[in-house]
Order: structure tokens, then C-alpha cells, then sequence
């Protein structure tokens, strides 16, 4: 089975939750598991760092369960303080209707 995990925060930084081990445990039983993430300790590499609205992608994001396979998919957004929710929510939508 496929299952879509939407996360409000950072998977691969944040604390491990509960979320992570209900993914995670869901694949280890054999489901395919994508996560959809919002990166939030973003911060700029430079003057000229506005982001990009290309979606990253990485296999294998598994944190609690050595073995599961998590698929996370990290759309892009503006790196602007207020506009980088506003375009994360419109790439979101975006990413989770291709998902």
C-alpha cells in the first residue's frame, strides 16, 4: 500500500515523534512510505538566497527504524520571513496532488 505523510515541520532535524515511528513502522511491514516535509530552520546562504521552488528529494530518510524506507519529498518555497509559509503552502498542494 502507499501512504502520504504531510509534516508541518522538519523530519530530518526536528526531534523524532510519533509520526516517525508509525511511518517507519508502517514500512518496515512492507508499505511504501512518502513523507512530505516543510523545511523550518531554513535560513539564507546569502544576500541573494531567495530559495527555489524545486522539489528535493531523499530516499532512505528513516530515523527511528534503521531498516524502513521513507521516501521524503521536500517542495520548495520563497526564503523570504512571511512569504516562505505562503509559497510552502502553494508548493505543498502542488506536490501532494502529484503524489
Amino acid at each position: 500500500m502507499n501512504i502520504l505523510f504531510v509534516h508541518e515541520v522538519d523530519w530530518l532535524n526536528k526531534v523524532v515523534f510519533d509520526i516517525h515511528s508509525l511511518a517507519e513502522s508502517l514500512s518496515v511491514s512492507g508499505n511504501k512510505v512518502y513523507v512530505i516535509d516543510y523545511e523550518s530552520l531554513w535560513t539564507r546562504d546569502g544576500p541573494f538566497d531567495f530559495g527555489s521552488m524545486k522539489t528535493r528529494e531523499v530516499d532512505n530518510a528513516a530515523r527511528a527504524h534503521p531498516d524502513a524506507m521513507i521516501h521524503l519529498r521536500r517542495p520548495g518555497f520563497i526564503k523570504i520571513p512571511g512569504l516562505s509559509r505562503l509559497s510552502a503552502g502553494f508548493t505543498h498542494y502542488l506536490e501532494i496532488q502529484k503524489t
